[in-house]
């Protein structure tokens, strides 16, 4: 198939190494992570949330059939 990317990870031309301008230390680059962890509460009170309204709807779906079968 044509259209499928490739899968490689690495460019076909490998460009030449930089020796680093400094000697101090590269750990100021890694400021993203300062934490070390991924704040997940976004997501377990959203999870939370599509359950509850999944329940409901299955609950106001159980509630109208019986109530039509009457």
């Amino acid at each position: 198939m044509w259209f499928v990317p490739s899968a490689n990870a690495t460019p076909e031309h490998h460009p030449a190494k930089r020796q680093p301008a400094s000697t101090a230390p590269r750990t100021a680059e890694l400021a993203l992570a300062d934490s070390g962890s991924v704040d997940t509460t976004p997501y377990l009170f959203g999870g939370i949330a599509f359950v509850a309204a999944g329940g409901a709807m299955v609950t106001a779906a159980v509630r109208r059939s019986r109530t039509a079968a009457r």
